[in-house]
């Protein structure tokens, strides 16, 4: 679900003015997803991540979201802390190329 990606968040504050008394105020509150593009080829992520107003970074920085081309080498989940997220996951060649799903579906016949 993409909400959990939004791109802004609202808070409750307070507002502080002379000419009128406290009142409630929504503000908004800034917030950008961070992703690390690991050599993408594909044109149309870069493009998407800009309209999203998405901030690409470098590996070395803090990142939320890490999209890879390729399957990923298993340190790489080691590595990850809880609000990172991926768009591959371990075993996923398995079930997403036809020869090694048709191989594994007969093996459960």
């Amino acid at each position: 679900e993409l909400s959990e990606y939004t791109n802004s968040n609202f808070l409750e504050g307070t507002i502080d003015s002379d000419l009128k008394s406290q009142q409630k105020h929504r503000i908004y509150k800034n917030y950008r997803v961070k992703v690390f593009l690991d050599n993408c080829k594909y044109d149309v992520v870069h493009d998407v991540c800009e309209e999203l107003h998405w901030k690409e970074c470098d590996e070395n920085q803090d990142w939320n979201l890490h999209w890879y081309d390729w399957s990923i080498e298993h340190r790489k989940y080691q590595s990850m802390v809880l609000y990172q997220k991926i768009n591959h996951f371990p075993g996923m060649e398995q079930i997403t190329r036809k020869d090694t799903l048709a191989r594994n579906l007969n093996r459960c016949r």
